[in-house]
C-alpha cells in the first residue's frame, strides 16, 4: 500500500469518527483537506514511514498531526475572513489547537508559542503594521512555524527510536523556501482576503519594483548559501546531508525559475494596481 493510500485511509477514518462539523465539535472539511495536502507535500508522511513505526503507530501519529495542522488552518481561515476579531471565537480556535497538541504529545503545547507569535504578526496588520516591514527572512522563518513544529516533533521521535534524520538546518531552510513559494502561488486568491502574504504586502507598501528587486535578491542569496553548504559537505564527505542540501538547491532553483517566468514586473504591477484599486473596500496587509 502506498503512503498516499495510507493518508487517504486515515483521513477517511478521521472524518467517520469526528465528522465534517463546525468548530466547537471538531474540524471543517476544508481544514482537513488543506492539512493533508500540506503534510503530504512537505514530506511529513514520508518522514513517518522512515521512522520504522508499526502501521498502527503510523496511523495514530498521522491522525494526530493531521488534526493539529487542520486546527491551525482553521485559525488561519478565521483571520483571513474576518477583519474584526472576536475574542471568544479566537479562544475557541485556540482550545481546538491545544486539544490537538495535547493529543499528539504533552511536549507540544509549550511550542505553540511560535504559532501565537505568528498570529500576533497578522493581528498587527489590523493596527497598521504591514508584514512587508518585517525583514524577509525573519518573516518567513516565523511563518513556517507550524511545519517546523511538526518536523521538530518527528525529529525527537526519530531520536528516541535511534533513527537518523536529515540535516535539520536543511529542512528549516527548505521550509522558508516553501513559504515563499506559497505566497507566490496564492497571490491571486490572497488579494481577496485578510492575510500575511508578504509579496502582496511589499507591492502595496513599497511598490512592485521594490518587491521584485527584494525577492530576486533574497532568492539568489538563498541559493548561493545552499550551494556553499553543499560545497562544504562535499569536501567532508557527508553523503546523506549533502543529498538533502542538493534538494534544497534544486527546489530553490526551481522557484527562481518560476519566479522569473511567471512573476514579472508587469505581473506584480498588476497586483499593485489591484491593491490600490481595492484599498477602499479591503484593508491591505
Amino acid at each position: 500500500m502506498t503512503l498516499k493510500c495510507i493518508a487517504d485511509l486515515v483521513s477517511e477514518a478521521y472524518q467517520k469518527t469526528h465528522g465534517n462539523i463546525a468548530l466547537g465539535g471538531a474540524l471543517k472539511a476544508r481544514g482537513l483537506v488543506k492539512a493533508k495536502n500540506l503534510l503530504l507535500s512537505r514530506g511529513i508522511l514520508d518522514s513517518l514511514h522512515n521512522l520504522n513505526l508499526s502501521r498502527e503507530q503510523t496511523h495514530d501519529y498521522w491522525n494526530a498531526l493531521l488534526t493539529l495542522q487542520a486546527s491551525i488552518f482553521e485559525l488561519d481561515y478565521y483571520g483571513e475572513e474576518n477583519w474584526a476579531i472576536d475574542a471568544q471565537a479566537l479562544k475557541e480556535h485556540w482550545k481546538q489547537i491545544e486539544m490537538a497538541a495535547d493529543a499528539l504529545h504533552s511536549s507540544i503545547r509549550p511550542e505553540l508559542k511560535s504559532i501565537r507569535a505568528y498570529q500576533e504578526v497578522e493581528m498587527a496588520i489590523r493596527s497598521g503594521n504591514p508584514v512587508a516591514r518585517m525583514p524577509i527572512h525573519v518573516f518567513y522563518v516565523l511563518k513556517s512555524c507550524d511545519v517546523r513544529l511538526i518536523k521538530g516533533f518527528l525529529a525527537r521521535v526519530a531520536l528516541s527510536a535511534g533513527v537518523r534524520i536529515p540535516d535539520s538546518s536543511a529542512t528549516q531552510f527548505l521550509s522558508v523556501i516553501h513559504e515563499v513559494k506559497d505566497d507566490l502561488d496564492d497571490l491571486s486568491e490572497d488579494i481577496l482576503t485578510f492575510n500575511g502574504n508578504r509579496i502582496m504586502s511589499a507591492c502595496a507598501v513599497y511598490g512592485s519594483k521594490h518587491a521584485l528587486r527584494e525577492y530576486v535578491y533574497f532568492l539568489h542569496g538563498a541559493i548561493r548559501d545552499a550551494q556553499q553548504k553543499c560545497a562544504e559537505l562535499h569536501w567532508i564527505d557527508e553523503g546523506e546531508s549533502h543529498e538533502v542540501w542538493m534538494d534544497v538547491v534544486e527546489t530553490t532553483a526551481n522557484l527562481i525559475r518560476a519566479f522569473s517566468e511567471s512573476y514579472t514586473l508587469d505581473h506584480l504591477e498588476h497586483i499593485e494596481r489591484q491593491l490600490t484599486g481595492t484599498q477602499s473596500d479591503k484593508k491591505v496587509a
